[in-house]
């Protein structure tokens, strides 16, 4: 209160937030004001409690020195009945706000300095020693948070430890006032959650120690959740980053309403700061990051392991004491308790040997997605699991001095990193797994990442495969399930549906060994049977049923466990049943109008017209199927109109081939190949108008498949035929002739009798009806012609040798007819495939015949010219191509 230190009010802004101070506009005499301050904290330290009631009890007006009161005053820090204490603690937190000018900082800094230090400690000894009244806390509060605010922002280190002492100190002082923070629901965490954003609490207001004051129901200071924040990021703050983890843990979970809402902008706040240190971590390690480019400083492995314990700490306190209901949604999912489930499954009938390692450690009613607890625990997973994939990092063989550390920092976060999965796994299961199954799907499915690291966690945090699977089995149960048949609530997460935890699930049984994938056949059949026995329901839960039913099967049907006639009827049954359901759903699209026609092809079809050849980005290969209408009920279907596509390419690559493994009855292979070439196969080949017998490539890669197994040949065998004797089948492009070749060769060995067929209608006498059209007949044997010719060439070499005489004699018997021109090119296109597939000795019988038939064709040549886009060019073309293959 010396006259001779002047102050003036000034306002400083940091961030957008104004907080008031008081500059010193001239030199004092700094070095008695320390003595003085050292001096009564001795005073109070050495007279205790009964000097801090005495001072408590004596009001400065009934001071024997006037001019006391006077300076007080004038100071204005004094108001009404005043004691002693009260005008010590105004005088206290003005020097503590109180900073020099510019230009005496280098005069009155270090004893600036030294007078805020001991006006801390004096505090500290004055709110250790006495009851004190919540409005005084409050004013402390407010003026200590200001000043660490400020000294986070100014790089004050030596500061900041005093006033997080003290700060934790008013807290916990005002706690024990009766009803001073008690009541402080919504209204009061909203107030200090809404401080960190500025452009909620307007950011211009300044906080002095007069308007940061609150009513009695209302004690958060709104700056202090920024504060805690700030003191954690400021990366000038790292070497005391310790000291406000420390402040942080053992303050905000004292205090279930008014800082415990703090806890959720804190979790955020570090989940940033680990995300910031593995990419900087991340850059240092790739060789990216130059001396001169790196700006932020490389955080430690000591302080990664503090920020990872904060982390876990406050989102178990979160959890266990945090307001963590929604009102947005009624039905949002609540968590099951352990024994919940135990007994739990679509129909109950899995024991309880599925336990989740330590259950539940918090009230059911606790969670729900759209909380504040849950997208805490929801971010945290997820740093931890980008923390532990990042700590998978091998040195390079050059490694040296930069190399080690790095490697410490990942070896120690990585051990970390664990001990806190393995904490919010205890706490949270089905949540924390969903959450890793989520970054799994972001990484692997979306990002082509190649990791092992959510299956290697899976297998860290549960005791077994059979509790991974029972617990994403759960997961899928209760997605799929109806919500009117919804026995149980538990917090869902709204990144996972059901499809990706089919993906993972399928995924992760692949990975399965054989002991391994017997143990958990158990409870996967049980979901997959509920599935199948009622399809209806789940109708868009069949397929990926099915994918994952194949993947286990094909582990499963590799061990002894093959052998158990249960395993093997359920497999059976189950398998069956879900198969004949894709089939339905595959074959029900075409009912839909899925295929859309080719427009503007030429409707004159006479199967001899070979296309030209279109580039990649023609539009009638660029082809798209309509999109399907999927109702609000089956909006989980994420694939759309992608499913019937991905039926279709299962059956290629893993249903068909495992019909033999899966199902032992050939009558049972034979009903299901039945209905899949009548349902899908016959359909596709059908749904078809146009100059070209345009079948997709899938679908012919379904027959060649269904040609290998024979219970399925009086399946596939009619439509096969049927399209083979179409007049459009030659208009289709070279490759799709190829994949034609296998399928004809393997109709040639399911029925000897096509072959026979064939070569009947090749030399079949002219019809003696007078209405025939002579042209036509030319036409129609130059396409069985044609026919002759693929079916020798999609034969293996020598493959009709022993049909060699009978195809002879009918290509004899086609020349000496005298035959049109177009005939007479497809006999010179069946000699050429008969040189490409028949030895050459074998052939001496055909050339006196072929031979005086070339004559003939150039001796017409030279006495008439055929003219451009006749017949009898074509027919010199084909002999042309003879004689080039001959020579």
């Amino acid at each position: 209160m010396d006259p001779t230190v002047r102050r003036t009010p000034a306002t400083v802004s940091w961030q957008g937030r104004d907080t008031k101070i008081y500059n010193y506009d001239k030199p004092f005499d700094s070095s008695r004001v320390v003595y003085l301050l050292d001096t009564l904290t001795a005073t109070l330290r050495f007279g205790g409690q009964g000097i801090a009631k005495v001072a408590r009890g004596s009001p400065i007006k009934k001071s024997g020195h006037p001019e006391v009161y006077k300076r007080a005053f004038a100071m204005g820090i004094l108001r009404g009945d005043d004691s002693y204490m009260d005008v010590l603690i105004e005088i206290l937190l003005r020097l503590l706000q109180s900073e020099p000018v510019a230009p005496l900082l280098p005069m009155i800094g270090p004893a600036n300095s030294r007078i805020q230090t001991l006006s801390i400690d004096l505090l500290q000894t004055v709110i250790a020693r006495g009851d004190m009244n919540i409005e005084v806390l409050e004013s402390i509060e407010s003026v200590v948070v200001a000043k660490a605010f400020a000294s986070i922002h100014t790089g004050r280190l030596d500061l900041q430890p005093k006033l997080l002492h003290i700060l934790h100190s008013v807290i916990l002082a005002s706690s024990t006032i009766p009803q001073a923070r008690q009541g402080k629901s919504k209204a009061d965490a909203t107030l200090a959650v809404a401080a960190l954003d500025p452009s909620v609490t307007g950011g211009s207001a300044v906080l002095d120690d007069t308007a940061a004051k609150k009513l009695p129901t209302s004690t958060l200071n709104p700056l202090l959740g920024q504060t805690l924040i700030d003191g954690i990021s400021e990366t000038t703050n790292r070497p005391i980053l310790q000291h406000w983890l420390d402040f942080i843990l053992t303050t905000v979970p004292q205090f279930s309403q008014s800082l415990q809402h703090l806890s959720y902008p804190l979790s955020e706040c570090i989940c940033r700061q680990l995300n910031l240190a593995l990419a900087s971590l991340g850059q240092v390690a790739s060789g990216e990051a130059t001396s001169d480019s790196q700006t932020t400083p490389i955080m430690t492995d000591a302080e990664f392991v503090m920020l990872l314990h904060a982390l876990e700490r406050l989102v178990l306190q979160g959890l266990s004491k945090g307001d963590m209901s929604s009102t947005d949604v009624a039905d949002e999912m609540m968590p099951m308790t352990a024994v919940d489930k135990e007994s739990s499954g679509l129909l109950g009938l899995v024991s309880n040997v599925f336990h989740v390692d330590g259950g539940s450690a918090f009230p059911v009613d606790s969670l729900s997605a759209r909380s504040s607890a849950y997208r805490c625990l929801h971010d945290a997973v997820q740093v931890l699991y980008a923390v532990w994939v990042a700590s998978d990092w091998t040195p390079p063989p050059d490694a040296g001095p930069k190399e080690d550390t790095i490697a410490l920092i990942y070896s120690r976060a990585r051990q970390r990193c664990r001990r806190a999965l393995e904490r919010l796994f205890r706490a949270q299961s089905s949540e924390v797994m969903e959450t890793l199954i989520e970054c799994w799907f972001e990484g692997n499915r979306l990002k082509g990442e190649t990791t092992n690291a959510p299956f290697e966690l899976v297998d860290l945090l549960t005791s077994s495969a059979q509790t991974a699977v029972h617990m994403i089995c759960e997961s899928i149960t209760m997605r799929s399930t109806p919500a009117s048949e919804k026995t149980r609530k538990m917090a869902v997460n709204p990144n996972v549906t059901d499809h990706v935890l089919f993906l993972f699930l399928e995924d992760y049984l692949g990975k399965l060994e054989g002991p391994i994938a017997t143990q958990v056949w158990g409870r996967f059949i049980s979901l997959a049977k509920d599935i199948a026995g009622n399809v209806y329901t789940y109708k868009m839960q069949v397929f990926p049923t099915l994918r994952c039913l194949t993947t286990l099967a094909e582990i499963v049907t590799q061990t002894t466990a093959a052998d158990d006639k249960k395993i093997r009827k359920d497999l059976q049954e189950t398998y069956g049943k879900l198969v004949d359901t894709c089939i339905l759903i595959a074959g029900g699209s075409f009912e839909q109008g899925n295929w859309i026609k080719i427009p503007g092809v030429n409707k004159e079809v006479n199967g001899r017209l070979t296309p030209i050849p279109r580039a990649p980005s023609d539009s009638a290969l660029a082809e798209k199927r309509l999109t399907l209408t999927i109702s609000e009920e089956n909006n989980k279907a994420v694939w759309g109109v992608e499913l019937i596509d991905r039926i279709e390419e299962y059956f290629v690559s893993k249903g068909i081939p495992n019909f033999r493994r899966f199902l032992a009855d050939t009558d049972r292979i034979g009903a299901i190949s039945t209905n899949l070439a009548y349902y899908v196969v016959a359909p596709a080949m059908k749904s078809r108008s146009g100059a070209a017998l345009e079948v997709e490539d899938i679908i012919l890669d379904i027959i060649k498949e269904m040609s290998k197994i024979q219970a399925a040949t009086r399946a596939w065998r009619a439509p096969v035929q049927e399209a083979f004797n179409d007049t459009r089948f030659f208009n289709c492009t070279p490759e799709v002739a190829m994949k034609w070749r296998p399928i004809i060769s393997a109709l040639m060995d399911a029925d000897k009798t096509v072959f026979s067929d064939l070569l009947s209608k090749i030399a079949s006498a002219p019809s003696a009806n007078i209405f025939t059209n002579r042209e036509y007949e030319m036409l129609v044997k130059s396409l069985n012609l044609r026919r002759l010719s693929f079916v020798v060439l999609a034969g293996g070499q020598n493959k009709f040798l022993t049909q060699l005489p009978s195809i002879q004699e009918k290509l004899v018997d086609v020349l000496k007819s005298s035959p049109a021109p177009i005939v007479q090119s497809e006999v010179y296109l069946c000699m050429r495939v008969l040189l490409c597939r028949l030895s050459a000795h074998n052939l001496a019988s055909f050339w006196p015949i072929i031979l005086t038939e070339l004559f003939r064709v150039v001796e017409h040549v030279f006495t008439e010219t055929p003219a451009d886009g006749t017949d009898d060019l074509a027919l010199l073309l084909s002999a042309c191509k003879f004689l080039d293959l001959l020579l």
